[in-house]
């Protein structure tokens, strides 16, 4: 049995030679699996098509509507909630609270040794990390047309504690 082999040869023809057929071998340049080769890109571009059409969501989700609670804004150093505004200090941070939940606002000093809750209602004072040291709790009040206000804080240095105390509930207004 004869294999017929690729072969890489140029033809020419002599300039005496008769006219003769040139039978070419088509399929030369295909090695074995390279006949698969169309389908695995369809298949590769299925599999694609498919996984990126799972991004797409079905309907579009409505965002706006799905807010538990009241919205609380917060403009450069100013907190504003439906019960009340304060202003925080600056390079302290406002932590909010959750959207299910009354409002209340934390606000925290950079060292994370200080820190004063601000709510409608009463609550404990905050919990310190354990290397802030000693620390002492106060707490006040404060009277708007829609309620009480409740100041609780934690502090391991007592005059930073007393003094933003006061700063803060000096800016509680009403939203």
């Amino acid at each position: 049995m004869l294999r017929r082999k690729d072969m890489n040869a140029k033809a020419q023809r002599r300039k005496d030679a008769k006219e003769s057929l040139l039978v070419m071998d088509t399929h030369a340049h295909c090695k074995s699996g390279d006949v698969f080769a169309p389908s695995r890109l369809c298949i590769f571009a299925l599999m694609l098509f498919f996984s990126l059409s799972a991004c797409v969501p079905a309907e579009t989700p409505p965002i706006l509507d799905a807010t538990p609670a009241p919205p609380i804004r917060v403009i450069d150093q100013r907190v504003i909630t439906s019960a009340f505004s304060i202003t925080y200090p600056f390079e302290w941070r406002a932590i909010l609270s959750p959207a299910g939940e009354s409002p209340f606002v934390t606000a925290a000093a950079p060292d994370n040794c200080t820190a004063i809750i601000i709510s409608i209602e009463p609550v404990e004072p905050p919990t310190l990390n354990g290397d802030c040291g000693e620390t002492v709790i106060r707490t006040s009040q404060s009277l708007l047309n829609s309620g009480t206000i409740y100041l609780s804080g934690v502090s391991s240095d007592v005059d930073l504690l007393q003094t933003t105390l006061a700063q803060i509930q000096e800016s509680i207004t009403a939203p």
